[in-house]
């Protein structure tokens, strides 16, 4: 089967099908490089985000939530729209900062904490605080779990506080403006705040933090409006599209295989040397009058090469 262009030129498919079958080495290697290149430098790095949504009253008024209206509803939502712009600001960041970080030192003393019970727990002590260790490990795996296998649960819980008390402690107000977010609730005077962070500790301790701080910020800042909480920030929402997938990579191995099928197939085509007289039959249709051996082989070599094994 062959396709020929207005030109003459002549391609033939099965030609070309071998001529890839040859080298399909390359295209595999090309494909593996690919994919592993892309899945380690795009999809390694991502992290599951995770949401946290707090919800609060929001009236242009100083009346209490049993009073609307039609207008102050409306009025209420333009608040919103001032509470979002306002709430990036450092008039709102900074005080969350400074929550937060009153927020890792608790985060602190748990650490050191769990830290003292792994190291009671490996002396054959009794830990300090038995509830806190059946809050970490579960009151089943208290019972079940072997001393060391203990010491190590709570010390790499420890080391996970730790961890989360330096990004408490050199949280920043760009960080709070990107990762808090704020939207009315259907067109009500409810707004919602949502917190995305790679933490789900973080994205509730921020939420709440906001929450505590809109209604003061209301008061002394914009001077108009009342907020009152709704519901704290308790739950969590994964954010499923932020986890490693072999979507991209694939896509970015086949990408390259296929351009390197291309060049393979063009420099295939595009070069003029003739390497065999099968090729002067087969692709030209032109018979063959004589042969110039090839004196730089050995005399067996080139008599198989032009007689055969005859």
């Amino acid at each position: 089967m062959s396709s020929k262009n207005e030109g003459g030129f002549e391609i033939d498919l099965k030609e070309v099908a071998l001529l890839l079958l040859k080298r399909i080495w390359i295209l595999l290697l090309c494909f593996a490089v690919c994919f592993g290149a892309l899945y380690y430098i795009v999809e390694i790095p991502k992290k599951p985000m995770y949401i946290a949504t707090a919800t609060m009253y929001v009236s242009s008024s100083n009346e209490t939530i049993s009073s609307y209206s039609t207008n102050e509803s409306r009025n209420s939502q333009d608040l919103i729209k001032v509470c979002s712009v306002v709430i990036k600001q450092n008039v709102v960041t900074e005080p969350v900062i400074e929550e937060m970080q009153v927020r890792a030192q608790v985060l602190k003393q748990n650490a050191e904490s769990l830290a003292a019970d792994a190291d009671a727990i490996e002396t054959g002590a009794a830990p300090n605080d038995t509830v806190s260790l059946e809050t970490e490990l579960g009151a089943a795996d208290t019972l079940e779990a072997t001393p060391q296998s203990k010491a190590a649960r709570l010390r790499e819980r420890s080391k996970a506080l730790m961890n989360l008390y330096d990004e408490y402690m050199n949280m920043d107000s760009a960080f709070i403006a990107e990762s808090v977010d704020v939207s009315p609730v259907d067109e009500t005077q409810v707004m919602k705040i949502t917190c995305t962070t790679e933490d789900a500790q973080m994205s509730i301790d921020i939420c709440n933090s906001v929450l505590d701080i809109v209604p003061d910020m209301l008061i002394e800042r914009i001077k108009v409006g009342v907020a009152e909480p709704l519901d704290t920030a308790t739950e969590i929402t994964t954010v499923g599209t932020n986890y490693p997938s072999f979507k991209i990579p694939a896509l970015g191995g086949l990408a390259l295989a296929l351009v390197v099928a291309v060049v393979i197939v063009l420099s295939y085509y595009l070069d003029t040397r003739i390497k065999s007289k099968e090729e002067i039959t087969e692709r030209y249709g032109i018979p063959i009058l004589s042969e110039i051996p090839n004196f730089n082989m050995k005399s067996k070599e080139r008599y198989r090469t032009y007689y055969g094994n005859e």
